[in-house]
């Protein structure tokens, strides 16, 4: 391998499919061959028919739990007496009947100009695949430790407070993280962050050193002008091996809005934000030993025709599966509904590649290339983007590679203006957020309350706080952040 690659980044985006975001893009496997059932074998079925109708905000979230998304593939929710086999082949005809007609709707490629673009300068996948048929947290969990620890679902909302510790509010992982493989050999990793709570930090090791502003995190801000992964990209001093990068969920307002392309926000503020991350590393000193992969973590309830494949099971235990708000069984031996991937680096061609990648490529690429230990099975027998770097000499032109991508489309923009039942119960993705604050608060008692100082960490328990509705639940997420900050002015004081 010619290329000389010294910084990984990873942006994961949330919740598209790839046919709902590129099934348009000439050449790839895309929607024009999805119209009817993709597997001959199966008993016939009516036609499921896909429009290029995406608009840049839907009207509404598509079911994206591991019920809805067996649905999906399966044409039936998941029976009574479910035992989580996976072996029958998907019929992938239930987007409909699951989240209505919206979810046949894609974007051409005037809807997503900067991600189309760059699947046309770059490397673009139209066989990445999320990491299990599931939702959210389970997915992102597969990118940092090759696992989801048996979770199926988005966590259960902690509706009471009292008792609760560490433990129980925090996620573990067998065989831990690729932070941990990373540490242990003495490389650096940063999660550059949109939003006040990155969802890594429901892994436990995380909490007290973002507690105590620890480096390996960062605010990303494209519309500051002091952003923070601008200027340590632009120093000549950036050393870090491994940084991934989250999107602005909005989590305050409920997730509509922020650039993250949650569908309750706009595509067009993400696509500003893909925008953003490519041209600030293109522009620094980094460039030429960079590897920039931009995938989404889960289809979000979207139609895709393919059918995911069958793949290895992670093979470690099963430490998360209670954390789930409706747990399944699941034999975690087949993968979920393809998502958008588009590497980018110098040392790649323009090209498509059709061979299978799951989130856990991204863990096979770093074990390649610093020589790490593989976390499960599954990131074991991954494929490595490596051997994608085959270019005998950089891109380092504008023609090359443009300093400067299109602009987002014209509609963009638009913040998103919707009222929250402050009465509803919190949602999947608020009531996991919800989690991570919980664990920041016993860690904050943890760090400011001497009596505390003799305790593990784990035994510390929460005072009664109710957290039943979506006001009660952004009350609290708010009343945390400020405790953070407070705590963390206490720290720079001193």
């Amino acid at each position: 391998m010619p290329a000389s690659i010294k910084h990984v980044f990873v942006l994961m985006l949330e919740n598209r499919s790839f046919d709902h975001m590129l099934g348009y893009l000439p050449g790839v496997d895309g929607v024009k061959t999805g119209m009817s059932n993709p597997d001959p074998s199966a008993s016939p079925l009516p036609p499921v028919q896909a429009s290029n109708g995406a608009t840049d905000r839907p009207a509404s979230d598509p079911g994206h739990e591991f019920e809805n998304v067996w649905q999906q593939l399966y044409s039936t929710p998941p029976p009574d007496g479910f035992t989580g086999d996976s072996s029958a082949v998907p019929t992938m005809q239930g987007f409909v009947a699951s989240g209505g007609p919206e979810t046949m709707a894609c974007f051409t490629q005037a809807g997503v100009p900067v991600l189309t673009q760059l699947a046309q300068l770059f490397t673009v996948f139209d066989n990445w695949h999320s990491s299990m048929p599931g939702p959210t947290w389970p997915n992102r969990f597969f990118v940092h430790a090759g696992s989801s620890g048996g979770l199926t679902n988005s966590p259960s909302a902690l509706t009471s407070l009292a008792g609760v510790t560490l433990a129980e509010a925090a996620f573990s992982f067998e065989n831990g993280s690729i932070y941990d493989r990373l540490d242990d050999k003495g490389l650096s990793w940063r999660v550059f962050h949109g939003d006040a709570l990155p969802q890594v930090l429901a892994v436990k090791r995380h909490v007290m050193p973002f507690i105590d502003n620890s480096a390996n995190f960062a605010s990303i801000s494209p519309d500051s002008s002091d952003d923070a992964f601008a200027a340590q990209l632009q120093s000549g001093q950036y050393d870090v091996a491994y940084t991934f990068i989250e999107p602005d969920y909005s989590i305050l307002t409920n997730m509509y809005g922020g650039n993250s392309q949650h569908p309750k926000g706009n595509i067009s503020s993400g696509e500003a934000l893909i925008k953003y991350v490519y041209e600030t590393i293109r522009n620094s000193p980094v460039w030429v030993e960079s590897l920039l992969l931009i995938t989404y973590d889960e289809h979000g309830g979207f139609f895709d025709h393919v059918i995911p494949p069958t793949c290895d099971a992670p093979g470690d235990a099963d430490l998360n599966s209670g954390h789930a708000s409706d747990p399944y069984p699941f034999d975690f031996r087949r993968y979920g509904v393809r998502v958008p991937a588009v590497l980018v680096s110098p040392w790649v061609d323009a090209g498509l590649n059709h061979d299978l990648f799951d989130h856990t490529s991204v863990l096979k690429t770093l074990e390649m290339l610093f020589q790490l230990n593989a976390l499960t099975d599954r990131d074991a027998g991954a494929a490595s983007l490596l051997p994608l770097l085959t270019r005998t000499d950089p891109r380092v032109s504008d023609m090359q590679a443009p300093t400067k991508l299109n602009a987002p489309a014209l509609q963009a923009m638009a913040a998103a203006s919707v009222p929250i039942d402050p009465d509803a119960a919190p949602d999947p993705a608020l009531a996991g957020f919800t989690r991570i604050a919980a664990s920041l608060d016993i860690g904050l008692t943890h760090s400011q309350a001497p009596q505390a100082a003799p305790l593990v960490l784990e035994q510390i328990r929460l005072p009664e706080t109710s957290v039943k509705t979506t006001k009660q639940s952004l009350d609290y997420i708010q009343g945390v952040l400020d405790r953070l900050n407070q705590h963390r002015a206490s720290i720079a004081r001193h």
